[in-house]
């Protein structure tokens, strides 16, 4: 069996997390490493845990950019 893809979440809330989880436990393919709504914490568990993918809201446009920048520059 292969590894499982691993994820970290940054969510708007409580309630966004949860239904992102509820719907990422339907498949044994799919690990949920982390998750929460502070991009700066979510940054720190991406560098302990290396996921191989981070999914976060559309809505959260400001989290979300300085989400991606942050990870930009630390992999240069």
């Amino acid at each position: 069996m292969s590894q499982p893809i691993t994820i970290v979440v940054l969510s708007t809330g409580l309630d966004n997390f949860k239904e992102i989880r509820t719907a990422l436990s339907t498949d044994n393919r799919v690990q949920l490493l982390a998750g929460g709504n502070d991009a700066e914490q979510l940054y720190e568990e991406i560098i302990r845990l290396k996921p191989a993918a981070a999914i976060t809201p559309a809505s959260a446009v400001n989290q979300t950019i300085f989400f991606l920048s942050t990870i930009k520059s630390s992999i240069r």
